[in-house]
């Protein structure tokens, strides 16, 4: 069995080398380059391919594995949305992803960043930069037990930030399609999103891109929620209009909100190589606001997370190879 593995970082090496070493039957080849209608010539020869982008895996590509009978890829993350699934399909490419490579690792950094904008640390940051170091009316923050904290989305990443902010002491209300509204172990279900907009002082979406769920957060739900409110997002960028966002922000209807995640992500933002700058010119107004913080979709990146992410997804194509099928299929 050959397997080629796709967007290769510099901290992913190891692991598959380990990985590598404990299944000395299977070759195993790798690259830096992101996985492309102009670059899936390289893994000619090849049982299946591991990937990790959040840029497009369009028809093409499809078309272009199955004529060179590659006929699987293992994802190295869990979202799909990025992908034409009916391609896929069309073109006989099983997909399989790692659905729960690190939860923790998403939770726990989400609720950094509403310490960081509760606690105003880049305002402290900016003051410093400046070459000055003292009090400020700008520092005084809010405590997180005071806080109403609505979670969108009760999946794995959901739970886990619902357990830190208990632990906090807040007050936890949150929205699940799945979950009747309710108590449910100390957390109050909404029957609808538009609750948590209008009550919650923090907004933290852990949802996934779906049709439904596009411009979850846009002018209209903004105008529900209080002054008072703080938006994360380590979810999916299709989640919020970005310009409705950066209009409540400009007008101070919101507090802050702290984005890992961008509509139009771009292939530099995911690279440790290269030198390209933000040149984004909405993205940078944004990060020059004190009260936003952003991150270049790295929310999940542990030393856990990446682990499970190479074995997960290399042991999908085992699976793969050896019985058609894998624990984790995207069906």
């Amino acid at each position: 069995m050959k397997i080629y593995v796709y967007n290769v970082r510099p901290d992913e090496i190891a692991f598959i080398k380990d990985w590598q070493a404990n299944h000395p039957d299977v070759e195993l080849a790798m690259t830096e380059d992101f996985l492309t209608v102009d670059t899936v010539q390289k893994a000619e020869g090849s049982t299946g391919i591991s990937a990790l982008q959040t840029i497009p895996y369009p028809r093409e590509l499809f078309k272009k594995m199955a004529a060179m009978q590659i006929t699987f890829l293992a994802l190295r993350n869990v979202g799909v949305d990025n992908l034409d699934r009916q391609a896929a399909s069309d073109y006989g490419i099983k997909i399989s992803n790692v659905p729960a490579y690190s939860p923790y690792a998403i939770a726990e950094f989400s609720v950094t960043q509403v310490l960081n904008l509760l606690r105003r640390t880049k305002y402290i940051a900016q003051q410093q930069l400046a070459g000055d170091f003292h009090w400020s009316p700008d520092f005084m923050g809010r405590e997180l037990r005071k806080q109403t904290v609505g979670v969108i989305g009760t999946g794995r990443i959901g739970r886990h930030a619902m357990v830190i902010y208990q632990a906090f002491g807040a007050t936890l209300m949150a929205y699940d399609p799945m979950i009747e509204a309710g108590e449910h172990d100390g957390v109050t279900y909404v029957s609808n999103p538009e609750a948590i907009f209008k009550t919650a002082d923090i907004i933290t979406l852990h949802v996934p891109a779906v049709k439904s769920n596009y411009h979850l957060i846009n002018a209209e739900t903004l105008k529900l929620m209080k002054p008072t409110a703080i938006i994360v997002n380590t979810a999916r960028g299709a989640l919020i209009d970005l310009d409705a966002l950066q209009t409540a922000l400009a007008n101070h209807e919101i507090a802050g909100a702290a984005l890992d995640a961008f509509e139009n992500e771009t292939a530099a933002m995911q690279q440790y190589n290269t030198t390209e700058k933000l040149t984004d010119p909405q993205l940078i107004a944004l990060g020059k606001l004190p009260n936003v913080l952003l991150s270049p979709h790295m929310a999940f990146h542990t030393d856990v997370a990446v682990t499970n992410m190479v074995n997960g997804s290399l042991n999908s194509l085992l699976e793969f190879g050896r019985q058609n099928r894998a624990e984790f299929q995207v069906e």
